[in-house]
């Protein structure tokens, strides 16, 4: 039986003037798949830039982590666990007492992560919390015995409306305690002409990702789409930092969706937007720090200061 929020959504979404999906809904396990060849374009410098500050900057972040009480990692959208690993590994070889709690909506990417980190750290005790953010924030009773630092990587943030960034980092903020620590990967503002190239690839794999969608909608809910008829379209404004993604149709065409029984119009050049992504400079990481209840304690760079995997400390 098809996911009755999926659709919900895409009733919505195709209801809408302009049409839009979430992009939430992208990440099927063929999503996920292509999503992965993504993360190894050589034009897709975000997953390069925050793996070199995990990988090569753990002492920065270290200096700023008490020493008094075992930490507590609890990493918010951990996903398959690829980009925390030489993170964890670092604590361990510096024979830091921590536990990691990794929180994901998606069963089969903890599965992929534990055990992606049974196998790179067989030492490490792992407790995976199958559920939304925030349900698993308020359920999470850290002890007074434990340092909570809580990760929120990947750039995700950006996908984020600004409205959506303050509430999502509030809600964080009315669940934890004054004194624990986020960290939050932002994507830096940069030349427009590597960002356009990193969400419009010259290979079409971003593309594929976009476009399977309609694929994923036509297997789960009968959807008669053709792909071929549409195209994906990114562009970069350097002057919001906003990536917008679409999906538009190359032609007038017609759509019907079984599960819905509903038949949805499309006009030429109609497009779907199926994705934002905001890129930050550093005052507008403050502004959105301080309007939400923290304060900024480090910014930790990749060398081109491509990327900032930024510390805050909740007020």
């Amino acid at each position: 039986m098809p996911d009755k929020e999926f659709a919900a959504h895409v009733n919505e979404g195709l209801s809408k003037h302009p049409k839009m999906l979430s992009s939430k809904y992208l990440y099927d396990s063929k999503g996920s798949l292509i999503f992965q060849s993504i993360m190894q374009m050589p034009e897709y410098y975000p997953t390069q830039s925050e793996h070199e500050i995990l990988s090569e900057k753990q002492a920065n972040f270290y200096q700023h982590f008490p020493n008094h009480k075992p930490l507590e990692f609890i990493e918010l959208g951990a996903g398959d666990g690829m980009k925390i690993v030489p993170f964890l590994k670092y604590f361990l070889d510096n024979n830091t007492d921590f536990y990691y709690k990794p929180v994901d909506i998606s069963s089969s990417a903890l599965e992929s992560l534990k055990e992606r980190i049974n196998k790179a750290l067989p030492k490490l005790n792992i407790n995976c919390i199958h559920d939304d953010f925030f349900r698993a924030l308020q359920n999470i009773n850290s002890q007074n015995t434990v340092h909570p630092v809580y990760l929120f990587l990947g750039g995700n943030i950006g996908n984020f409306t600004r409205k959506l960034s303050i509430d999502f980092l509030k809600n964080i903020r009315k669940n934890i305690n004054s004194g624990d620590l986020l960290i939050i990967g932002f994507d830096l503002k940069k030349d427009p002409r590597v960002i356009q190239k990193a969400y419009d690839d010259p290979q079409g794999i971003t593309a594929s990702f976009n476009l399977n969608i309609l694929n994923r909608i036509n297997r789960e809910l009968g959807a008669d789409f053709n792909p071929d008829n549409f195209r994906y379209y990114a562009y970069y404004n350097p002057e919001t930092g906003i990536v917008s993604s679409n999906l538009y149709s190359t032609k007038e065409q017609s759509v019907y969706i079984k599960k819905l029984n509903k038949t949805f119009h499309f006009n030429q050049w109609e497009y779907i937007h199926t994705e934002i992504s905001r890129k930050f400079d550093i005052p507008a990481i403050e502004e959105l720090a301080n309007s939400t209840g923290f304060s900024i304690v480090d910014h930790i760079y990749d060398n081109k200061k491509y990327f900032t995997d930024t510390i805050l400390q909740a007020k």
